[in-house]
């Protein structure tokens, strides 16, 4: 009688694994300089001309990114405006709270720093941070209803709150105001309020007006930080 043979247990053979193409790796890691890249465009199409007229055929031409990856990042049009819109008044916000910073260690007695003060002030009633207002306006409105822009717009608020308590800390450590004691971050909104606040003035449109509500803010902050006007 013939032996029996071992019964070999049936293995189901495992598929190669899948291999990542250069393609599908780049997809990866360059999503978002591509996103980077289609807001740069888009921003400058904004600028030239503006929502109403934009084109996204000329942001597709412009930054050489296909229609379907700019669908894929940004939802639609309406995705790639807002964002645009949104990453247009961070960076100009931004610029100006760093560079008030940045002249803040420059500063070297209260006068001066009244004097900075003042200048930033006049400078909120430029046509540029006219616009700037207007923009911003428009973002925080639009956001109530996006919650991608919402939390965008909230990121960047910590961000550069941040950067103006930084800028009373300095303030507060060299002794050329006093700052009270209170929640910093508190007192960065407030003031940036009152900046944003200037909208009002701009629906306004009364120079005289403008010019006198320069002086009102100025005053309010130099009291409130025991600064005194020369």
């Amino acid at each position: 009688m013939a032996p029996r043979r071992g019964t070999r247990k049936k293995t189901t053979p495992k598929p190669p694994a899948r291999r990542l193409s250069p393609k599908s790796l780049g997809t990866r890691i360059d999503g978002k300089e591509t996103a980077e890249n289609v807001l740069a465009h888009a921003i400058r199409e904004l600028d030239k001309h503006g929502a109403v007229n934009f084109s996204l055929d000329r942001v597709i031409a412009s930054s050489k990114v296909s229609r379907s990856s700019i669908y894929h990042l940004f939802g639609n049009r309406a995705g790639v405006i807002a964002q645009a819109e949104a990453r247009a008044i961070t960076l100009d916000v931004s610029d100006g709270a760093h560079l008030l910073r940045s002249l803040v260690d420059r500063v070297e007695s209260s006068d001066q720093l009244a004097s900075l003060i003042e200048v930033w002030l006049r400078d909120a009633m430029s046509p540029d941070r006219v616009r700037q207002r207007a923009r911003r306006i428009s973002n925080l409105a639009a956001s109530d209803a996006d919650s991608e822009l919402r939390a965008i717009l909230q990121s960047h608020l910590h961000e550069i709150s941040d950067v103006w308590v930084e800028t009373y800390e300095i303030l507060r450590h060299r002794g050329l105001a006093t700052i009270p004691q209170v929640d910093l971050r508190a007192l960065a909104l407030a003031v940036q309020g009152a900046y944003l606040g200037g909208i009002l003035v701009d629906v306004y449109d009364d120079p005289e007006v403008a010019q006198n509500w320069t002086e009102v803010v100025a005053t309010l902050l130099a009291k409130f930080f025991g600064i005194t006007r020369t």
